[in-house]
């Protein structure tokens, strides 16, 4: 936060104590408040306020006791001045940013008295809040290297680290981990729209910097009005003034320039683009090099003076990667990515106390793939275009009925459509085991024997996708005395419709013995709904002068329905769903620089709606199995096609066990439970310092299981369900359920421990500013721990939350470290400028070290001491010992970016600035996640365990120019 202060002529700017209260800030805005007294600190009432930004001037009054408030304040920079009959009058300079209560106070002499000049800037502690994070206008971030998008400028936060894998930048967002969580655990807001992909978790977009305003990463400590598992994201997008304002700009990063992809004798660095809707998630990561150019502009104004204005602006972003040959020598065209980004805002002042906002952004992109990186051997033709678009409407206006009654209602709509086209449509896919092995290549390496040899096309896809949600939020802010009151209301309604296909009707496998073929077949068209609802009231309590008390509650409900209407699964109990939020912050010092906080919250999961669409949605998925020699069945292997097979197979359906499963009784919403402890200082002008720990456990977790009991040998298990269909439910050691068959089971004993997991932090905070610079460190140190890693798993690259392979068998639940835990995290980020010729020089730094994450053993149980029993047959999921991260960890990462930027004014009002940008300047390559299962899935063991299946991205050069006028 940074306040810039102008000279001031016979006045004191100083920071005062005294009750002052929070008031109307919104995830749209921001609030202003304070005291202005006289030189011997009595209160004088009547000054007035006068608050100018780039649009409207809003005033104030002061009361008897000397305060002031201003609600639903923009975001961005503000002049305030303030004036007394009698008194001089003083003008401070502010950056107010979104969600956030700046407090200003005052001392005013006489007019005559002595005269006091304050130069430069100031960071104050908020006494109003006791949510952890990071607060800022983009403006503060704009010399710094921290990326083109929304998305990543939350690493800069405290507490926030890689979510371990992007699960294809189809799902933005789901590789931001807050507090260890999972990505899914997030919530993205933007222009007070809730942008999440209910679909999965994560966004649905991710907005450029240059049409961003001011950010707002809430990491803990929230106040009734939010929720999340994880953290809270909020943006909101930037509006015309009435100076007619644009930018244009362009960048571009050669390939020359930039380091050699990393590879092993297994693996290589994969380029990431929109990503086929089902891909290798082990050997998926956004860390290859790749030829990027951008070109955008933004323009803003007004069409009324002080009363309607505008904002517009286009990003297009081009993106290749460099052509290769798979390890078969079949070559891998150049891969292409578009990606198109439009925005558009019009305020409307009714007058000074009403606006009326109406936000766009939409995003396109498309990703032309003559062959994917995954088909590492072989000549299948696994060609795709993928194009996913997104529409966001937000409309909101807020109303100042009177100094202390403001009011702000939002209604938005949220599209995402999600379309994969492909090359070869109707040819299947042929997983060829048996190339290598005596077949058409002959005998291969134990490389290639460890891979299929890959024919025909691409397999399983999903051809379409479409989400849309509508919401709609009102809330109301009333001061009373020394209390700020706020009540709030919710509603929320998800759309989501699937199909899912493969490509030729069917894909094959075939088995290295040459013996035995799978046909297999995936079929979907499901129509799925969920509704979200939720009712808060809080309220800020000065109970003394330097003493503040935050209380309230937030209660909400959810169901999630079939394609048929039909709700399956409903959360609504009053008194399981309400989240009690408690906290304080107290000023010690009783000068307005100091601030000790605490605070207790819980929080409920959202449910993606995969498991809907999945679980309760039409899916059908076959596997049809002929082996030479068994029954009628017949199989004769051929090395350019399919070959021939008859007889009547033996038929598995992998998705009727998993269809319409049984719910448990008493199933409950999974929780987060949180505590909060800081102190934070203002040590001198500009300078602040603080301290936090937090302690977080999540319960009532959400999965699918399959329940079963002993039979004779305690190693030897049999399924309750004889179909073995697992149950939703939240595992622990008894369970009762009723089958589809409407058979009950009463209290059953299971083999599974509660799930559960733990993070426990420290952050250490340091932010320094001046008239020139800008510098912000942090350090955490944390523990995350439990036997369940989230709503999405990183370890094997799930996206599909609650119905993850987590908990789908005993064995194959460990505990300890989980995949996201980083013990050391530590940032800086910081820029400095100087005068040099006719314009301003500007040096920034991104710095970031972070430890790896934990290495596990996965196998068919034979590794543990006693073997355990691979009770499902996934041959490579059991855990050693069912112990987590016993294997040490991926190795420390360690990144410097650099940017520099030269600006002058070639004619006035018109500023070039070129800049270049050079990201992990020391070229770091260091692994970033390796094969953690030591067996196939077959039980076999397989030699890549261990080896490094993706790398830091290397060192590359961003050159770009741009023109503000």
């Amino acid at each position: 936060m940074r306040f810039s202060f102008s000279k001031l002529t016979a006045v004191a700017v100083l920071l005062a104590s005294g009750a002052t209260i929070s008031y109307a800030q919104t995830a749209t805005t921001g609030a202003f408040q304070g005291v202005v007294t006289d030189t011997s600190g009595a209160p004088l009432a009547g000054a007035i306020i006068r608050m100018t930004s780039f649009q409207v001037t809003r005033t104030a009054t002061t009361d008897a006791e000397g305060k002031f408030h201003a609600g639903l304040m923009n975001a961005g920079t503000w002049q305030v001045t303030v004036t007394k009959a009698g008194y001089t009058s003083g003008t401070q300079s502010v950056v107010l940013g979104i969600n956030e209560s700046r407090v200003l106070n005052f001392k005013l002499p006489k007019e005559g008295g002595a005269t006091v000049e304050v130069v430069g800037t100031a960071s104050i502690v908020d006494a109003n809040s006791t949510t952890t994070g990071l607060n800022v206008s983009i403006d503060e971030l704009s010399a710094i290297p921290a990326g083109r998008t929304a998305n990543e400028l939350a690493f800069l936060s405290p507490g926030v680290a890689s979510g371990g894998t992007t699960f294809g930048s189809s799902v933005p967002g789901l590789g931001i981990s807050i507090n260890g969580a999972s990505g899914a655990e997030n919530s993205f807001i933007v222009d007070g729209l809730v942008t999440n992909d209910f679909r999965y978790g994560g966004t649905a977009t991710n907005l450029p910097t240059e049409f961003i305003e001011s950010i707002d990463v809430q990491t803990g400590g929230y106040k009734p009005e939010f929720s999340a598992l994880g953290g809270v994201f909020s943006v909101v997008t930037k509006s015309g003034s009435n100076d007619f304002r644009g930018s244009a700009w362009t960048s571009f990063e050669p390939l020359s320039m930039q380091a050699v992809n990393k590879k092993n004798g297994y693996f290589t660095q994969a380029a990431l683009f929109a990503g086929p809707p089902v891909r290798d998630p082990i050997n998926n990561g956004d860390s290859a090099a790749r030829e990027r150019t951008e070109i955008g502009a933004t323009a803003g104004g007004a069409f009324i003076k002080d009363k309607l204005f505008y904002f517009v602006g286009l990003n297009s972003i081009g993106s290749k990667s460099d052509p290769f040959k798979n390890f078969t020598d079949v070559e891998v065209g150049q891969r292409k990515e578009t990606d198109t980004s439009v925005t558009a805002k019009v305020n409307y002042f009714l007058n000074t106390d009403q606006q009326l906002t109406f936000s766009y952004f939409g995003n396109t992109v498309t990703d032309d793939a003559p062959n994917d990186r995954t088909a590492q051997f072989g000549d299948a033709d696994t060609s795709f275009k993928h194009t996913i678009t997104s529409s966001n409407y937000s409309l909101v206006y807020d109303w100042t009925i009177q100094s202390n009654l403001v009011m702000s209602v939002k209604g938005g709509l949220a599209k995402i459509h999600d379309t994969v086209d492909l090359g070869s449509p109707n040819l299947g896919q042929i997983l060829d085991s048996h190339w290598y092995n005596g077949g058409g290549g002959g005998t291969g390496t134990p490389l290639q024997q460890q891979n299929p040899y890959i024919r025909g096309g691409f397999g399983r896809y999903n051809p379409n996708e479409e989400g849309k949600t509508t919401q709609f939020k009102a809330d109301l802010s009333w001061i009373l005395g020394s209390h700020s009151l706020k009540f709030g209301a919710s509603t929320l309604q998800s759309d989501y419709h699937r199909t899912a296909a493969t490509s030729g009707g069917g894909w094959y496998i075939i088995r290295a013995a040459g013996d035995r073929i799978d046909k297999r077949w995936q079929t979907d068209d499901s129509t799925v709904k969920a509704e979200f609802n939720a009712y808060y009231i809080q309220d800020t309590w000065d109970l003394t002068p330097n003493l503040k008390v935050f209380y309230g509650v937030r209660y909400e409900t959810q169901a999630q329905k079939d394609p048929h209407g039909v709700t399956f699964m409903k959360f609504d109990n009053f008194s399981d769903y309400t989240q009690p939020r408690i906290g304080f912050t107290w000023d010690p010092e009783k000068d307005g620089k100091t601030k000790v906080s605490g605070s207790f919250a819980r929080y409920f999961e959202q449910v993606p709606q995969r498991l809907a669409a999945r679980v309760y949605g039409n899916e059908v998925y076959l596997r049809n199995r002929y082996t030479n020699g068994s029954g009628n069945q017949t199989f004769v292997y051929s090395s350019t096609g399919v070959g021939t097979y008859s007889g009547t197979p033996g038929v598995t359906d992998f998705a009727t066990p998993y269809s319409r499963d049984p719910i448990a009784e008493g199933t409950k919403l999974p929780r987060r439970t949180e505590y909060t402890l800081g102190y934070e200082r203002t040590i001198q002008e500009g300078l602040t310092v603080g301290i936090h720990g937090k302690h977080r456990t999540m319960d009532n977790i959400l999965e699918d299981s399959t329940i079963r009991g002993p039979l004779g040998d305690p190693g030897t298990n049999y399924a309750y369900d004889l179909q073995e269909r697992a149950i939703l439910w939240n595992p622990g050691r008894n369970v009762s359920w009723t089958d589809q068959s409407g058979q009950h089971y009463s209290n059953v004993p299971t083999y599974f421990d509660p799930a559960k997991n733990t993070y426990d932090s420290l952050d250490f905070t340091l932010v320094k500013q001046t008239k020139r610079s800008y510098l912000s460190f942090s350090y955490t140190w944390s523990r995350s721990e439990g036997n369940y890693e989230g709503l999405v798993t990183s370890s094997n690259g799930q996206a599909d939350a609650s119905i993850t392979a987590s908990f789908d068998e005993w064995p194959y639940v460990g505990y300890g470290p989980l995949p996201l835990d980083r013990t050391h995290i530590a940032k800086l980020f910081a820029s400095r400028n100087w005068d040099l010729g006719p314009g301003v020089f500007t040096c920034g730094i991104n710095w970031s070290y972070q430890t790896g994450t934990p290495i596990s053993r996965f196998d068919d149980g034979s590794s543990s001491n006693p073997p355990l029993p691979d009770v499902g047959g996934y041959g490579n999921a059991t855990p050693e010992n069912m112990i987590l991260g016993q294997y040490g960890r991926t190795p420390a990462t360690n990144n410097i970016d650099l940017k520099l930027d030269y600006s002058w004014n070639i004619v006035p009002k018109v500023k070039v600035s070129p800049t270049v940008d050079v990201y992990n300047l020391a070229n770091s390559r260091m692994a970033t996640r390796v094969l953690q299962q030591a067996t196939d899935s077959g039980g076999n063991p397989d030699p890549r365990y261990g080896y490094a299946t993706d790398w830091q991205r290397g060192r590359r050069v961003r050159f770009g120019v741009k023109v503000t006028f």
